[in-house]
């Protein structure tokens, strides 16, 4: 016999399994685009000409006489970036992040912080004028950062969190004194009355 709390489970488990394989999806787009250009010449070389091309075409105008960036700060910001020849360093930068990325959230390591460090990425991608799939992987990251408390559940902060809960169990299983469960992140208790 069905009861509000198997329905309850249910819907937990459906809710984790789909953020679950929405993390995975958006670790692969990550991955994809990291490994991509950290095997391009043009990115890792030293030169970062994948990425001033990327910066010069956004900075360019366009066939309206107008920029593809809509923000004059950041159209700044990029002009400063292209004249400082930032992107020696800032390309290695960009394809190790994204890299990064990728990798928190395929293991489910630190997921609302990748998801996070992933949108932030695309609304950097955004600002610069290239939409392409940036506004479905801004959407995404957003979903994994709403939902963070089960987001990560299947994957290293989920293991994390059950050795965590495991252990604060068993020492307060194992102790009888009550002064003892206070020690259960290795902190002992200040005893009442005493300066």
């Amino acid at each position: 016999m069905f009861t509000a709390s198997y329905l309850e489970r249910g819907k937990s488990y459906l809710f984790t399994g789909a953020l679950t394989a929405l993390r995975v999806w958006l670790a692969l787009q990550w991955l994809k685009s990291g490994l991509g250009k950290l095997t391009n010449p043009a990115w890792t070389d030293g030169t970062g000409r994948g990425l001033l091309s990327f910066w010069n075409g956004a900075l360019a105008p366009n066939a309206h006489g107008g920029s593809a960036i809509t923000y004059d700060w950041y159209r700044s910001f990029l002009q400063w970036l292209v004249d400082s020849h930032a992107e020696t360093w800032f390309s290695k930068l960009i394809a190790s992040g994204e890299t990064a990325v990728g990798l928190g959230l395929l293991v489910g390591a630190l997921v609302p912080m990748a998801a996070l460090g992933g949108l932030t990425m695309n609304m950097s991608y955004m600002l610069a004028g290239s939409a392409s799939v940036n506004p479905v992987l801004a959407l995404a990251a957003g979903v994994l950062l709403v939902g963070r408390g089960s987001s990560g559940i299947l994957g290293v902060d989920g293991l994390t969190v059950w050795l965590l809960r495991l252990r604060a169990f068993r020492v307060v299983r194992s102790s009888t004194a009550p002064a003892a469960r206070g020690r259960i992140w290795g902190l002992a208790p200040v005893p009442v009355g005493r300066t």
